[in-house]
C-alpha cells in the first residue's frame, strides 16, 4: 500500500506526481480493456557527454510517458515546461517489439527498444526511474521481439 504523499520525501513526492499526470494521459489514450504493465518517465536526447560541453544540449532533449500494454507500446510526448501537458505521439504494436540490455551509470539508465521494421529508440531513465526502466524492459521481452538490432 503507498504512502500518503505528505510523508514521502521531496524525490518520492515528485516521482509520484509525475506518475500521476502520466496515469491521467494514459487514461486518453487506453481502448476498452487494455491493461497498462509497465510504465515510465523517459528522455531521448544526444550523447550525455555534451553536457560536458555545454547546457544548451536540454533544449535538444524530448521528455516522454512510455507505456507498455497488453496489446501496444504508447509513447506521449510531455511538454518541456511540465509533466501536466503532454500529447499522445504515436503507438507500436507489442508483437515483435524488444529491448536491449539496461545500460546503467551515475544518474542515467539507458535502454535500446526495438521495433519489428528494425527501427531502434534508445530512451534514457533519470535513475530515481531504473525501477520502471527494468520493467519496461521485462514486459518487452515478453513480446518476442528482437533483443539486440
Amino acid at each position: 500500500m503507498q504512502q500518503p504523499t505528505e510523508k514521502l520525501g521531496f524525490i518520492a513526492r515528485q516521482k509520484a506526481k509525475v506518475a500521476g499526470h502520466m496515469d491521467q494521459a494514459l487514461a486518453q489514450v487506453l481502448e476498452p480493456g487494455e491493461k497498462v504493465e509497465a510504465r515510465a518517465y523517459a528522455v531521448t536526447m544526444p550523447s550525455n557527454w555534451w553536457y560536458l560541453l555545454t547546457y544548451f544540449v536540454m533544449l535538444l532533449a524530448k521528455y516522454w510517458f512510455v507505456a507498455v500494454t497488453d496489446r501496444r507500446v504508447i509513447f506521449i510526448k510531455v511538454s518541456k515546461t511540465g509533466t501536466s501537458r503532454s500529447e499522445f505521439a504515436w503507438a507500436d504494436p507489442r508483437p515483435g517489439m524488444g529491448a536491449g540490455e539496461l545500460k546503467k551509470s551515475l544518474g542515467w539508465t539507458k535502454l535500446d527498444i526495438f521495433k519489428p521494421d528494425g527501427g531502434r529508440m534508445t530512451l534514457s531513465f533519470d535513475r530515481n526511474w531504473r525501477d520502471e526502466a527494468a520493467a519496461i524492459q521485462e514486459a518487452l521481452r515478453r513480446s518476442g521481439g528482437p533483443l539486440t538490432a
